[in-house]
């Protein structure tokens, strides 16, 4: 029976973080590899909440970071297939660990970068080598997350080797096809960190409002059977990091679907 929702937005991201940090270090222990998104997205999610005074368990943090690191191939890829796709994952989970500067000087992460730019192609995309709906599909999410590990890892500098591969991947995000949520969500957040004042931002953001549903969750794509947690909950940090105000009556109605 469905009961009211007791839990403040701050409390439900709590519990959220800590069913996160629990059970991805669980994943981790019980399977001893490396599994793509589980990792990256854990070390992403756990970064962001540390800068906004969450209760992160920092020794959780330092065993998945430091599993991600001993897990790293050679050439700096990780996994023998869908090598792209893994490692944009570490490697963006892994830049937002360093974003306070460290990146630039993390060997992993700069070994990882030097394999991504390696398999990106003339046109400037990353392309997605995995398929698994909902979090890897498209290479607009990994061309993004690649932008982003290369931005943290070069100290967000412009003009040097990895500067114009950042480019490129930039130039890319703005004319490539957004066909999912997803798509339209990481579009938009590469947009808010390289060109804020690109039109294109405003466009995609009453883009996304306009698909909004009556339950206040969005669809993973247009042929979804109806709003999904992982696409609303991308919209939502996608939103906020354009500058979507929190006290808006979208936000909120995202905010109460989650």
């Amino acid at each position: 029976e469905d009961v009211e929702w007791s839990r403040s937005p701050r409390q439900a991201a709590q519990v959220g973080l800590e069913w996160l940090q629990s059970s991805a270090l669980r994943w981790q222990r019980y399977n001893g590899c490396y599994g793509c998104h589980v990792q990256g997205q854990a070390l992403m999610g756990m970064s962001i909440v540390q800068d906004s005074g969450y209760r992160v368990n920092e020794a959780v943090l330092e065993e998945l970071a430091d599993f991600v690191r001993g897990a790293q191939a050679k050439d700096g890829s990780w996994h023998d297939q869908e090598q792209l796709t893994a490692t944009q994952f570490a490697a963006m989970g892994l830049a937002w660990v360093g974003r306070d500067g460290a990146a630039s000087s993390d060997r992993e992460l700069q070994d990882a970068l030097s394999l991504l730019l390696k398999k990106q192609s003339a046109s400037g995309e990353f392309p997605v080598d995995m398929n698994e709906v909902p979090i890897a599909q498209g290479s607009m999410m990994t061309t993004s997350n690649s932008l982003f590990a290369l931005r943290m890892g070069s100290g967000l500098k412009t003009g040097a080797a990895d500067g114009a591969a950042g480019d490129a991947a930039f130039q890319w995000i703005l004319q490539g096809s957004v066909d999912t949520t997803q798509d339209a969500a990481m579009q938009l957040l590469a947009i808010s960190r390289e060109a804020p004042a690109l039109p294109l931002k405003t466009v995609r953001m009453k883009q996304l409002l306009g698909l909004q549903r009556e339950d206040g969750g969005w669809k993973e794509a247009p042929r979804a059977s109806g709003s999904g947690t992982f696409s609303t909950g991308q919209v939502l940090y996608a939103l906020k990091l354009s500058g979507q105000q929190v006290g808006s009556a979208e936000f909120g109605a995202g905010v109460r679907f989650l």
